[in-house]
């Protein structure tokens, strides 16, 4: 792969020198296929501060030595903006059994790359992940958006009493009844699709697969289901993980699991990210497998963690 004619990394007076005398920096590239790219960055080292650029190529190591490393006029001036200029997080309230910081951190990424016109929440519990999507949205600037929450009546009539923050939100409501049947009769009369869904309601596997069915005709293609609890490795939770496994292969949802469960003995959170899959994208040979051998292996693999839990 040749050098891009744009860099042009030179000895001279006019330019700008890249690193001090006495500092030297090593880059080697070992990633296949990548192109020739310009990544700028920035190094603090205490009260030092060097610019500079790194050079990534194909099987190429690249060295930047001191004394004359040089920096060429006609590239951009560095911007360096804090993280929470770009992206501003409310106060992360937390109860136990409730979504936790990292993944509030995760879903206000998400809020942001959709910036959703509905979102959906099953099992609201205490309100804090509504009231985490509300003041993330607003913090942002994001679209106006209406934020749905159900859990039972008595939960929702208790989070009436106790939190005055939910009358004062226009763009909050709360239902309480009993699930997925509250959720079928919402979506059934609303003449807004979905964009994005958390379901964290109840644990087993016909709850979390009932709210799972219910959802997905009311999803915009592209949206994304926050499954919270997603732990493959804990056995209070194998019915979850079970229904997400068999409904993403039923409907073909792209899954990613967000869980760090390879600390043996620790307890840690886990979720997974679902996302609907564009109505273009499967083929007709994937639709069939889905609704046929797919849902097969699925029902199978269930009664096996079903059997193995015995």
């Amino acid at each position: 792969m040749g050098r891009d004619p744009s860099l042009n990394l030179r000895q001279s007076g006019g330019s700008r020198r890249l690193f001090p005398a006495h500092k030297r920096v090593e880059y080697s590239d070992t990633h296949r296929g990548t192109r020739l790219k310009r990544i700028q960055l920035r190094l603090e080292f205490g009260h030092t501060e060097w610019e500079g650029f790194w050079i990534l190529r194909s099987k190429v190591s690249k060295r930047f030595a001191t004394g004359g490393g040089i920096m060429s006029e006609g590239i951009s001036n560095l911007v360096v903006r804090k993280a929470t200029e770009v992206i501003s997080f409310p106060d992360l309230e937390h109860h136990t059994g409730s979504i936790g910081f990292v993944e509030k951190m995760i879903l206000g990424e998400l809020l942001t790359i959709v910036q959703p016109k509905l979102v959906v929440e099953t099992g609201t519990f205490r309100g804090c992940t509504t009231k985490f999507v509300c003041e993330f949205l607003k913090k942002n600037r994001l679209p106006a958006c209406r934020i749905v929450a159900f859990d039972l009546p008595q939960v929702i009539q208790e989070i009436h009493k106790c939190d005055p923050y939910f009358a004062s939100q226009d763009n909050i409501e709360l239902v309480g009844g009993l699930l997925p049947a509250s959720l079928k009769r919402y979506l059934e009369t609303s003449a807004q699709m979905v964009d994005f869904a958390i379901v964290d309601s109840d644990h087993s596997y016909n709850a979390v697969l009932g709210d799972l069915e219910t959802l997905a005709p009311h999803l915009q293609p592209g949206s994304y289901i926050f499954a919270h609890d997603y732990r493959r490795r804990d056995p209070e939770y194998m019915g979850l993980t079970a229904a997400v496994d068999h409904f993403a292969a039923m409907h073909g949802f792209a899954m990613l699991p967000l869980n760090p469960s390879d600390l043996k003995g620790c307890e840690v959170w886990g979720s997974a990210l679902l996302r609907k899959p564009a109505e273009d994208t499967l083929t007709l040979s994937s639709l069939v497998y889905h609704r046929t051998l797919g849902k097969v292996i699925s029902h199978m693999k269930r009664a096996v963690l079903f059997w193995l839990r015995r």
